[in-house]
């Protein structure tokens, strides 16, 4: 290691710290012009809200259930709970 920003970089290796710069990316100026989904014109973040999409509440029954067949030695306890949380952009 050459100095002492490559130890720090050594000694706490996030995936900030591991990712390129994604602007040295071919095309990344190309790409980020484009701008997928926008709030309209005239309109503030402040004016967008979600209605309840359940997804949540049914992450916390299933982990209920998970967590009670796991007590009761039906599911080995080596092994762990996993969701997949919804991307915003797929509920508009």
């Amino acid at each position: 290691m050459r100095d002492v920003d490559e130890v720090e970089s050594f000694l706490d290796p996030t995936i900030k710290r591991l990712m390129p710069d994604p602007h040295t990316l071919t095309d990344m100026e190309v790409a980020s012009a484009r701008i997928r989904y926008r709030l309209k014109p005239g309109k503030a973040v402040k004016d967008v809200s979600f209605d309840n999409l359940f997804y949540a509440d049914i992450a916390k029954t299933s982990y209920a259930d998970f967590a009670a067949l796991k007590r009761a030695g039906k599911i080995p306890r080596d092994v762990k709970f996993q969701i997949d949380l919804v991307r915003a952009h797929s509920v508009i």
